[in-house]
């Protein structure tokens, strides 16, 4: 991944940074929002190595120093770290399975810790908690006096290609629909997705993102396309070309966010609450509250009237607080 060149200008230290510990997993069964939010956090890290268990390996980008440990996050494995680490390092915790036994163990040994959370409820006794959700406050999340908070887009986790945000869509353009629900969906939400979009008004295109194009030749109507195995900046250039989507309330709708792209979202999962309910505060963005559950008559209507939407004002912060708070962990 492209590194950020954060420590340049003011924040620059002559100082040596100190090492940063990734831990986390992400596969077909897990998911891959983890590895993906780690990953856009390593592009801000001046040295970093992820400790990953060996089922997630194939998911991880080449190029990316990893070291395989066990997956159960225990605190054996955390005790294991003290052949690797020096005082002051950070350990950045991106799990589910992570537990407060885990990073007491961590922070014995001299660890500084990070969790990067989307669900309040799970929160860590760690040194710094980042969540990206827009619209949640420390208040959300367990009482923690000894936990910084880093809160908001002001800290998205996106990839380096949706950092910036961008101007929003061309209205006049004809409507093109952008359909994309991530690397686990296992088919059926995307394929009722297709069955849904071929309901739209003929004037619509409609570029769906899926895992194999082949598993959906029958879908295909007039105007639509499948695309598949898109890097950061390929599907960037899809969704800047789009002027609705529909995703689940999950990263993928904070990078069309950001892109300035309107959509409409729903939750396909329980730990998307928090950023399906943060999202609404923006003007291009409407929910239908659960792709599990969709009438698609009013999804139809819904998206004819979205599609003649005019932008409204997005709140974005244009630039981001990681790399001075960074900076105070690792010199």
């Amino acid at each position: 991944m492209e590194k950020a060149g954060i420590f340049d200008g003011s924040v620059r230290s002559n100082a040596p940074a100190k090492h940063t510990w990734i831990r986390t997993d992400g596969d077909r069964h897990l998911g891959f929002g983890h590895l993906l939010r780690c990953q856009a956090l390593s592009a801000y890290l001046p040295e970093f190595t992820f400790l990953i268990s060996e089922s997630s390996t194939p998911f991880l980008p080449q190029g990316i120093p990893y070291l395989n440990v066990g997956s159960d996050f225990s605190v054996a494995e955390a005790e294991h770290l003290s052949s690797l680490i020096q005082p002051g390092d950070l350990l950045v915790v991106d799990s589910y399975q992570a537990t407060p036994n885990y990073v007491h163990a961590a922070r014995s040994l001299g660890l500084k810790t990070l969790q990067i959370n989307d669900l309040p409820q799970m929160a860590l006794p760690v040194d710094v908690l980042l969540n990206h959700c827009p619209g949640l406050s420390p208040a959300d999340f367990p009482a923690n006096p000894h936990t910084d908070y880093w809160l908001g887009l002001e800290y998205r986790l996106l990839r380096p290609e949706f950092q910036q945000p961008s101007a929003p869509f061309n209205s006049a353009q004809p409507p093109h629909l952008f359909v994309c629900f991530g690397g686990t969906d296992g088919g059926s939400l995307i394929r009722n997705a297709l069955d849904w979009a071929a309901g739209l008004s003929p004037t619509f295109r409609v570029s769906a993102v899926v895992a194999d194009p082949q598993s959906h030749i029958s879908s295909i109507f007039p105007g639509l396309t499948l695309h598949s195995n898109l890097n950061a900046a390929q599907m960037k250039s899809l969704i800047v070309d789009c002027t609705l989507a529909w995703v689940p309330s999950s990263t993928l709708a904070l990078e069309c966010l950001v892109a300035g792209l309107p959509m409409i979202i729903g939750m396909t999962a329980d730990n998307q609450a928090f950023l399906h309910r943060g999202l609404q505060q923006f003007p291009a963005v409407a929910s239908i509250d659960s792709w599990h559950s969709v009438h698609p008559p009013a999804l139809i209507e819904l998206s004819q009237q979205m599609g003649l939407l005019t932008p409204g004002k997005r709140p974005i912060p244009s630039t981001s607080q990681l790399p001075a708070k960074l900076h105070t962990l690792l010199f």
